[in-house]
């Protein structure tokens, strides 16, 4: 069954269709954090940045004009860095209320690290 997500880096935005639950993200963001130890050796060091790297570690991961354009998501993450701070994550979860309006609830907010930490039982901290 898909469980379809967003994923926001600064201004750009990206769209899969599968797997977008905490735990799938937690393999996505595992994947982009791998892929750029073994060609950059350092977050300093990305060629393109985290969205590139999001996208070149992810089979299925696609641009988007914007992370609401896809209304049928249930899940969106929202990644902020800064080079003099850790990676965050904003992760909001999607529903329906009685009304059918769509609302959006804060499931997490915080380091990368933590939400790896938290979803993913081999994640090896990549500082």
């Amino acid at each position: 069954m898909a469980t379809r997500a967003t994923y926001t880096f600064g201004n750009k935005h990206i769209y899969i269709h599968w797997d977008g639950y905490p735990e799938g993200a937690a393999q996505y963001f595992q994947k982009m954090m791998a892929l750029n130890d073994e060609r950059h050796g350092g977050l300093s060091d990305l060629r393109g940045g985290l969205t590139e790297q999001f996208i070149r570690a992810n089979r299925g991961a696609e641009f988007t004009s914007h992370w609401d354009d896809h209304g049928d998501t249930e899940w969106h993450y929202e990644v902020s860095a800064d080079p003099d701070s850790p990676i965050t994550l904003k992760v909001l979860k999607f529903y329906y209320d009685d009304s059918g309006e769509r609302i959006g609830q804060l499931y997490f907010e915080g380091p990368l690290t933590e939400f790896l930490q938290r979803y993913t039982q081999e994640y090896v901290d990549t500082k």
